[in-house]
């Protein structure tokens, strides 16, 4: 299942309510030129849809969230700036 850190949620939403996007639309997670990559998109019948403080925020397929399995939106603060990273749980 596809999660989110709170430090991630708390600055995409940040990101989210500084820019022109509607507030019934979220953040979509899709594949562009093979890479994972956001755009802010409206929600479908069949999305999974992480939700912060009672709006949209993540919006992903079925089929990518199952491709993705058990992982984590997370922020990576090395090197003294704020990265987003998807961290998948490794299986053994």
């Amino acid at each position: 299942m596809l999660r989110i850190s709170v430090l991630a949620a708390i600055l995409l939403k940040e990101a989210l309510s500084n820019s022109n996007i509607q507030p019934e639309k979220g953040l979509r997670l899709h594949r562009h030129d093979g890479l994972l990559v956001l755009k802010s998109d409206s929600l479908h019948p069949d999305d999974r849809i992480l939700w912060h403080s009672g709006k949209p925020l993540i919006i992903v397929s079925p089929d990518l969230a199952d491709e993705l399995g058990d992982a984590l939106i997370d922020i990576d603060e090395s090197n003294g700036e704020n990265t987003l990273v998807l961290r998948r749980k490794t299986r053994g």
